[in-house]
């Protein structure tokens, strides 16, 4: 048992005393179900434990139950499990008990523990009775945009951590220096320079707490809304970050899902109508898209192709093709192979390869947002000491006067 686990099991057995037997089930629950789903590593551990069980012929259910007993360190002699709070135990737990009691679908008991790309994957190999196959999929797929998921934090956090140096640097100066100058020195004997400093840390000192919380108010509702927010403003909106990588993100993931099914020998529109279950309205909405062009009768690779093309004026949007979904270049390599028998692992191979690609993008992007950063930051911070420079000239200048 890890050190967090263990550390889990003693609040979790302190909760339990206060509120309640039944009260206290839920609230384990939930808050395993937000760990479970923000540990990638939980995650693909029990993906592979699972795999291997699938892979051996065992049951669903079964499998379900062992994982169970190892996570939650079941003893045979007590018949008693030693840790049922632990994280994954009670995700497995939830599971099993709908898949065999509730006669669920895998996907379903996982709805809300996993993140929705994970669960596509595992609908789609459910559906084409190719489970393990799903799971294998998943892993891949987590540990191949490992280095994507990196490239992303470092464009969207190199800006960020800049903008808080700078201002930090701002607010300390304003606390250090520039208050005490003001008490002895009056205005009029200050640089024009010094003095927009000071009113920027006057400005920061009093807003500090509202732009802190306004601006974590500002993530919070970007984050809650990036798989529900559809239509036209979007669409939008995807031009720009975080939106345009979110989209990034889960172009991969459609592809790999996609030719999991294709593989599994599912129709092109039968798989796009599988995957369109257990999406969610924003990656549904654009899935519809391509659903409506193969429905019509054009292939994969046409579907995608019209699905970056402009729309016509006065369209309604599920009939348009206006959301880039996945990007055109994507589509075009698509469409060179759609009439191909193994167009499955085709769509596969494309799609690691334009995911190698795009790491390798995002990398020197925020290789140069970082320098960029660095440099602004040291031109903000010279004209700082520029403008500190100016107090001396400032104190020189009243000492004669005062003599």
């Amino acid at each position: 048992m890890s050190f967090l686990d263990d550390l889990n099991e003693r609040l979790l057995k302190l909760l339990r005393r206060q509120f309640g037997e039944e009260a206290f089930d839920g609230l384990v629950e939930r808050f395993a179900k937000i760990q479970f789903r923000t540990d990638s590593v939980k995650r693909l551990k029990i993906y592979f434990n699972l795999r291997c069980k699938v892979e051996m012929g065992i049951p669903l259910g079964e499998a379900l139950q062992q994982l169970w007993e190892n996570e939650s360190d079941w003893d045979e002699d007590s018949r008693e499990a030693a840790n049922p709070g632990a994280t994954a135990a009670v995700a497995l737990k939830v599971w099993r008990d709908a898949v065999l009691s509730a006669s669920e679908p895998l996907s379903d008991a996982m709805s809300g523990w996993i993140p929705d790309r994970d669960r596509m994957l595992i609908r789609a190999g459910e559906a084409s009775n190719t489970l393990d196959t799903a799971l294998r999929v998943a892993e891949e797929m987590h540990t191949s945009e490992a280095g994507m998921q990196e490239a992303i934090f470092k464009s969207l956090a190199y800006p960020g951590a800049i903008i808080v140096l700078v201002g930090a640097v701002v607010w300390v100066f304003g606390i250090k220096l520039f208050g005490p100058l003001k008490k002895t020195m009056p205005p009029s004997a200050f640089s024009p320079e010094l003095r927009q400093l000071m009113e920027l840390s006057d400005f920061l000192e009093v807003a500090a707490v509202p732009l802190v919380i306004s601006a974590g108010g500002v993530v919070v509702l970007i984050v809650t809304t990036l798989n529900v927010w559809t239509g036209r403003s979007r669409v939008w909106f995807e031009r720009l970050p975080p939106w345009s990588l979110y989209k990034l993100w889960y172009e991969s993931a459609f592809l790999r899902t996609l030719a999991s099914l294709l593989r599994s020998g599912e129709g092109q529109k039968t798989a796009l109508e599988q995957m369109m279950v257990t999406a969610s309205p924003w990656l549904k909405e654009r899935i519809r898209a391509i659903w409506l062009r193969v429905r019509d009768g054009d292939l994969i690779g046409d579907a995608i192709m019209k699905t970056s093309q402009r729309r016509k004026k006065g369209a309604r949007l599920d009939d348009t093709v206006a959301f880039n979904f996945p990007r055109k270049e994507m589509g075009r390599d698509i469409k060179a192979v759609q009439n191909r028998d193994d167009i499955g692992g085709l769509i596969d191979l494309l799609t690691k390869n334009w995911v190698n690609i795009e790491v390798r993008r995002l990398n020197r992007l925020s290789q140069i947002i970082f320098y960029a950063g660095m440099v602004i930051a040291a031109c903000i911070i010279g004209y700082m000491f520029q403008s500190i420079e100016s107090i001396a000239d400032s104190v020189q200048h009243m000492n004669k006067h005062t003599h």
